[in-house]
């Protein structure tokens, strides 16, 4: 009895822990991808003279 208490237990740690590992690597990834935006739009400005910024970007992508 008391191992099958035990073992749910440890199920529900991992459970939370393989949780938490998602959303840090979801999170880690959402932010890689708006560097990256932010890293292309500011080289399409300095090449093609493109005044977007980010923030603007972002509202247009939540907007479609």
């Amino acid at each position: 009895m008391i191992i099958n208490s035990l073992v749910l237990v440890c199920i529900e740690e991992f459970k939370s822990f393989f949780n938490f590992l998602l959303l840090f690597i979801g999170e880690f990834s959402a932010l890689s991808s708006l560097r990256f935006l932010q890293t292309k739009l500011i080289s399409q400005r300095q090449t093609h003279g493109f005044s977007l910024n980010l923030h603007t970007v972002i509202k247009i992508k939540l907007k479609y």
